[in-house]
């Protein structure tokens, strides 16, 4: 009998998720920062080699 008693509170628990449709200016949005979003991890792992370089030819 316990257990029939928790197990409606745990699925009340559980959020729920749907499937809303996403506006277009949101849409566009997001797929402008991302991206945005690859265009800096690629300087940024640009710029990270450099230094690495750099500091190999110092040493």
């Amino acid at each position: 009998m316990e257990k029939l008693r928790q197990e409606p509170a745990a699925a009340a628990r559980r959020p729920t998720t749907q499937a809303t449709p996403m506006p277009a200016d949101q849409a566009a949005e997001i797929a402008r920062l991302r991206e945005e979003n690859e265009r800096l991890r690629m300087e940024r792992d640009i710029l990270q080699k450099s230094i690495a370089i750099f500091a190999g030819t110092r040493t």
